[in-house]
């Protein structure tokens, strides 16, 4: 299971959150304005399951390793 925080699917959060993307990496060291859900769901991992929380920001995510034939 993974969970991640990432932008939000609200439009008015997700601008504030590129907006101040850079002051939020400069005092807490990460970003605020990934699509972590596209770079999961593009990676070899297969998706079973999302649960998103706060407006899309926090997604709980269960996946699994591919298996060669798939």
């Amino acid at each position: 299971m993974l969970m991640e925080h990432g932008l939000s699917s609200n439009l008015f959060l997700s601008f504030l959150q590129k907006a101040l993307d850079p002051l939020a990496y400069r005092l807490v060291g990460c970003h605020q304005n990934r699509e972590m859900m596209n770079l999961i769901c593009s990676s070899d991992l297969v998706v079973e399951k999302v649960e998103s929380h706060w407006a899309g920001v926090v997604n709980l995510v269960w996946a699994r390793e591919s298996d060669v034939n798939e």
